[in-house]
């Protein structure tokens, strides 16, 4: 099946990740790989847009538990732009990994040129890695957490 460049992809070992979290650690550091992103040509982009973010779900069970640690020092700022986007990404991960419960009349959650409104309700969270549709990818996952703690340990 012949394939096209549809970008490029920034991956790590999760295990890297999976084997400290196991001992009751957390990981000491993450190596990325960048590779062509590619898709086979002659698929259709629907089915292209629902295969391969099982992959994925790891890195969001992550993300939800480093939520889970700040969750103190967040509530204290929960109005700041960055804490909402990261406790919703956090929820949507609790629920499935799909975006959910925006009111149509809410603000906008937003983080790094990233938006998500009511119009999104029922799309993947983990979607920014697989060409042509909004989310977020792995590596959008490690600069959020970074962010969250950087703001929360001012």
């Amino acid at each position: 099946m012949a394939a096209v460049t549809a970008g490029i992809e920034l991956w790590y070992d999760i295990h890297a990740v999976l084997d400290p979290l196991s001992k009751g650690d957390w990981p000491r550091s993450l190596e990325f790989v960048e590779d062509e992103l590619t898709k086979p040509a002659d698929l259709p982009s629907d089915v292209i847009k629902n295969t391969g973010r099982t992959h994925l779900l790891p890195s969001i069970a992550l993300f939800a538990l480093f939520y889970d640690e700040m969750e103190q020092d967040a509530n204290k700022r929960q109005q700041e732009p960055l804490v909402r986007f990261a406790r919703s990404v956090r929820n949507f991960a609790a629920h499935g990994a799909v975006v959910r419960g925006i009111h149509p009349d809410a603000a906008p959650l937003e983080w790094r040129g990233l938006t998500w409104t009511s119009q999104d309700n029922g799309s993947p969270v983990l979607a920014g890695d697989v060409h042509g549709t909004a989310g977020l990818s792995r590596g959008d996952l490690v600069y959020l957490m970074a962010d969250l703690y950087s703001l929360l340990a001012d």
